[in-house]
Protein backbone atom coordinates (compact mmCIF):
# COMPACT_ATOMS: atom_id res chain seq x y z
CA UNK A 1 0.00 0.00 0.00
CA UNK A 2 1.56 3.14 -0.63
CA UNK A 3 0.64 6.43 0.77
CA UNK A 4 1.28 9.95 -0.49
CA UNK A 5 -0.48 12.90 1.19
CA UNK A 6 -3.42 11.82 2.35
CA UNK A 7 -3.94 9.27 -0.58
CA UNK A 8 -3.76 5.90 -0.57
CA UNK A 9 -3.01 3.97 -3.48
CA UNK A 10 -3.01 0.35 -3.86
CA UNK A 11 -0.92 -2.45 -5.30
CA UNK A 12 -3.61 -3.92 -7.73
CA UNK A 13 -6.62 -2.49 -9.68
CA UNK A 14 -10.42 -4.63 -9.20
CA UNK A 15 -13.50 -4.19 -11.35
CA UNK A 16 -16.37 -3.67 -9.92
CA UNK A 17 -18.19 -7.37 -10.74
CA UNK A 18 -17.43 -10.49 -10.09
CA UNK A 19 -14.65 -12.41 -7.25
CA UNK A 20 -11.00 -12.27 -6.66
CA UNK A 21 -9.50 -14.83 -4.47
CA UNK A 22 -5.97 -15.19 -2.53
CA UNK A 23 -4.46 -18.03 -1.11
CA UNK A 24 -2.24 -18.16 2.26
CA UNK A 25 -0.40 -21.54 2.35
CA UNK A 26 1.43 -22.43 5.61
CA UNK A 27 4.62 -24.03 3.85
CA UNK A 28 5.36 -25.35 7.47
CA UNK A 29 3.58 -25.14 11.12
CA UNK A 30 6.80 -25.96 12.43
CA UNK A 31 4.90 -27.52 15.69
CA UNK A 32 7.22 -28.48 18.78
CA UNK A 33 6.80 -32.41 19.04
CA UNK A 34 5.02 -33.09 22.41
CA UNK A 35 7.42 -34.08 25.05
CA UNK A 36 10.17 -32.21 23.42
CA UNK A 37 10.41 -29.38 25.97
CA UNK A 38 9.62 -28.81 29.42
CA UNK A 39 9.40 -25.43 30.51
CA UNK A 40 6.70 -22.52 31.72
CA UNK A 41 7.48 -20.71 28.60
CA UNK A 42 4.47 -20.86 25.55
CA UNK A 43 5.88 -21.62 21.81
CA UNK A 44 3.08 -19.24 20.15
CA UNK A 45 3.40 -17.79 16.77
CA UNK A 46 0.98 -16.19 14.20
CA UNK A 47 1.50 -16.33 11.07
CA UNK A 48 -0.83 -14.30 8.11
CA UNK A 49 -1.20 -11.33 6.18
CA UNK A 50 -3.01 -7.58 6.24
CA UNK A 51 -5.35 -6.54 3.47
CA UNK A 52 -7.07 -3.27 2.13
CA UNK A 53 -9.39 -1.99 0.41
CA UNK A 54 -9.54 1.50 -1.52
CA UNK A 55 -11.82 3.47 -4.18
CA UNK A 56 -10.46 6.92 -4.85
CA UNK A 57 -7.39 7.27 -2.83
CA UNK A 58 -9.41 6.12 0.32
CA UNK A 59 -9.63 3.51 2.44
CA UNK A 60 -12.88 1.39 1.98
CA UNK A 61 -12.22 -1.64 4.83
CA UNK A 62 -8.94 -3.28 6.16
CA UNK A 63 -8.44 -6.30 7.88
CA UNK A 64 -6.15 -9.51 8.18
CA UNK A 65 -6.54 -12.94 7.87
CA UNK A 66 -3.84 -14.90 10.36
CA UNK A 67 -3.48 -18.02 12.04
CA UNK A 68 -2.59 -18.63 15.59
CA UNK A 69 -0.27 -21.97 16.41
CA UNK A 70 0.51 -22.28 20.27
CA UNK A 71 2.33 -25.49 21.17
CA UNK A 72 2.00 -24.89 24.48
CA UNK A 73 -1.66 -25.58 24.36
CA UNK A 74 -1.63 -27.61 21.13
CA UNK A 75 -3.96 -25.39 19.48
CA UNK A 76 -4.10 -23.58 16.11
CA UNK A 77 -6.95 -21.20 15.35
CA UNK A 78 -7.49 -18.98 11.85
CA UNK A 79 -8.85 -15.56 12.39
CA UNK A 80 -9.77 -13.36 9.60
CA UNK A 81 -11.06 -9.69 10.68
CA UNK A 82 -12.54 -6.39 8.87
CA UNK A 83 -13.78 -3.77 9.15
CA UNK A 84 -15.57 -1.86 6.92
CA UNK A 85 -14.81 2.16 7.35
CA UNK A 86 -17.46 3.81 5.95
CA UNK A 87 -20.10 1.89 7.49
CA UNK A 88 -17.87 1.90 10.78
CA UNK A 89 -18.70 -1.80 11.43
CA UNK A 90 -16.61 -4.63 12.39
CA UNK A 91 -16.73 -8.32 11.19
CA UNK A 92 -14.85 -11.21 12.82
CA UNK A 93 -14.62 -15.50 13.27
CA UNK A 94 -12.21 -17.57 14.23
CA UNK A 95 -12.45 -21.33 13.08
CA UNK A 96 -10.27 -23.82 15.37
CA UNK A 97 -8.40 -26.49 12.88
CA UNK A 98 -6.63 -29.58 14.16
CA UNK A 99 -3.69 -29.32 15.68
CA UNK A 100 -1.81 -31.93 14.23
CA UNK A 101 -2.86 -30.70 10.44
CA UNK A 102 -0.50 -31.02 8.07
CA UNK A 103 2.12 -28.44 6.89
CA UNK A 104 0.77 -26.80 3.44
CA UNK A 105 -2.84 -25.85 4.83
CA UNK A 106 -4.29 -23.24 2.50
CA UNK A 107 -6.50 -20.26 3.41
CA UNK A 108 -8.54 -18.41 0.74
CA UNK A 109 -9.77 -14.98 0.86
CA UNK A 110 -12.30 -14.39 -1.44
CA UNK A 111 -13.38 -10.63 -2.51
CA UNK A 112 -17.15 -10.84 -3.88
CA UNK A 113 -17.69 -7.40 -5.60
CA UNK A 114 -21.08 -8.73 -6.72
CA UNK A 115 -22.25 -8.99 -3.19
CA UNK A 116 -20.01 -6.86 -1.58
CA UNK A 117 -19.00 -9.44 0.31
CA UNK A 118 -15.73 -11.33 1.82
CA UNK A 119 -15.68 -15.32 2.58
CA UNK A 120 -12.94 -17.68 3.49
CA UNK A 121 -12.38 -21.20 2.37
CA UNK A 122 -10.41 -23.25 4.23
CA UNK A 123 -8.18 -25.96 3.19
CA UNK A 124 -10.93 -26.27 0.32
CA UNK A 125 -14.31 -25.67 2.67
CA UNK A 126 -15.39 -22.93 1.88
CA UNK A 127 -17.00 -21.48 5.61
CA UNK A 128 -18.81 -18.48 3.19
CA UNK A 129 -19.28 -15.07 3.74
CA UNK A 130 -17.54 -12.96 6.81
CA UNK A 131 -19.90 -10.12 6.41
CA UNK A 132 -23.49 -10.88 7.07
CA UNK A 133 -24.60 -7.53 5.37
CA UNK A 134 -23.09 -6.36 2.01
CA UNK A 135 -19.89 -3.71 2.55
CA UNK A 136 -20.73 0.18 2.70
CA UNK A 137 -18.99 0.49 -0.92
CA UNK A 138 -16.85 -1.51 -3.45
CA UNK A 139 -12.82 -1.15 -3.53
CA UNK A 140 -11.38 -0.72 -6.99
CA UNK A 141 -8.11 -1.08 -5.70
CA UNK A 142 -6.42 -3.65 -3.21
CA UNK A 143 -3.03 -4.02 -1.09
CA UNK A 144 -1.82 -6.69 1.19
CA UNK A 145 1.14 -6.72 3.55
CA UNK A 146 2.64 -10.17 5.09
CA UNK A 147 3.29 -10.71 8.43
CA UNK A 148 4.79 -12.98 11.26
CA UNK A 149 5.24 -13.27 15.03
CA UNK A 150 6.94 -15.27 16.82
CA UNK A 151 8.13 -15.75 20.37
CA UNK A 152 7.93 -17.80 23.44
CA UNK A 153 10.31 -20.76 21.99
CA UNK A 154 12.71 -22.07 24.59
CA UNK A 155 16.41 -21.22 23.63
CA UNK A 156 17.86 -24.67 24.50
CA UNK A 157 15.84 -26.76 22.17
CA UNK A 158 17.74 -28.50 19.68
CA UNK A 159 16.25 -28.56 15.53
CA UNK A 160 14.41 -25.15 14.39
CA UNK A 161 11.41 -24.05 14.75
CA UNK A 162 10.53 -21.22 11.98
CA UNK A 163 7.12 -21.32 10.80
CA UNK A 164 7.16 -20.28 7.10
CA UNK A 165 3.64 -19.22 4.73
CA UNK A 166 3.46 -17.75 1.01
CA UNK A 167 0.60 -15.02 0.05
CA UNK A 168 -0.44 -16.58 -3.34
CA UNK A 169 -1.39 -14.49 -6.05
CA UNK A 170 -1.07 -16.97 -9.23
CA UNK A 171 -4.72 -18.57 -10.55
CA UNK A 172 -1.86 -21.39 -11.65
CA UNK A 173 -0.19 -21.91 -8.16
CA UNK A 174 -3.85 -22.18 -6.45
CA UNK A 175 -5.52 -25.32 -5.33
CA UNK A 176 -9.06 -24.17 -3.52
CA UNK A 177 -12.02 -24.63 -5.33
CA UNK A 178 -14.37 -21.23 -6.04
CA UNK A 179 -17.29 -20.66 -8.13
CA UNK A 180 -16.55 -20.52 -11.62
CA UNK A 181 -16.47 -16.58 -11.87
CA UNK A 182 -13.39 -16.14 -9.52
CA UNK A 183 -10.37 -14.83 -10.80
CA UNK A 184 -6.59 -13.89 -9.16
CA UNK A 185 -6.33 -10.31 -8.13
CA UNK A 186 -4.49 -10.11 -11.37
CA UNK A 187 -7.70 -10.90 -13.18
CA UNK A 188 -6.99 -14.20 -14.39
CA UNK A 189 -9.51 -16.77 -14.15
CA UNK A 190 -9.20 -19.73 -11.30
Amino acid sequence: MNGTNSTTLGDKNLSSTGKYAVELKIDNFADIPIGSHSSNQSGVYTLGYSFYGIKNGNLKYGGFVWIVNSDDAKTKTVYISFSDLGAGINYGKEFDIGYNTANNYRIGLYLDQDAKQIGINLNGVDKGYINNTPLSDLATQISFLMFGLLGGYPTLLTGTYQPTETLIFDSNQMTLNYSSNTKDICGNKI
